[in-house]
């Protein structure tokens, strides 16, 4: 979803998905891409104020859109007995992988008690490193 912003009061605005040759009108202040890549200049938005004046367009650049789930795995350290527990919590390790070149801010890690689901803990990002390759610990 690609936000658009710095329009003037009461202008509207136009998107264009083949490098401007044709437009389409702009509702609200987002518009969403398709997946897919977009060489840079292909993606451009353009306003026209109250008065009629167009406003020349401006390229997006080039982007990639990619819709697929990131792949990984998460092993926990529960003192070999398969639950999380009070005696545990001082040991508790979590290790995994996830796609190499994201960081923290691509992860959630939600740990929900089974006899409780209401009992839920939200892992920090700050609290989750990641390498370059995309190793994980907690």
């Amino acid at each position: 979803e690609v936000t658009v912003s710095g329009l003037e009061t009461d202008a509207t605005w136009e998107v264009s998905l083949d490098g401007g040759t044709s437009w389409d009108a702009g509702t609200g202040t987002t518009f969403t891409l398709d997946e897919g890549s977009y060489a840079d200049g292909v993606v451009q938005i353009r306003q026209t104020d109250v008065a009629g004046n167009v406003s020349d367009a401006v390229n997006l650049g080039a982007v990639t859109v990619d819709t697929t789930d990131p792949t990984g795995s998460i092993a926990f350290v529960d003192g070999a007995d398969g639950f999380l527990n009070v005696d545990d919590i001082t040991a508790v390790a979590l290790s995994g992988s996830i796609e190499a070149g994201l960081d923290s801010s691509n992860v959630v890690i939600t740990i929900t008690d089974s006899a409780d689901p209401a009992n839920e803990i939200t892992v920090a990002t700050t609290d989750i490193t990641i390498d370059g390759a995309g190793n994980l610990s907690v």
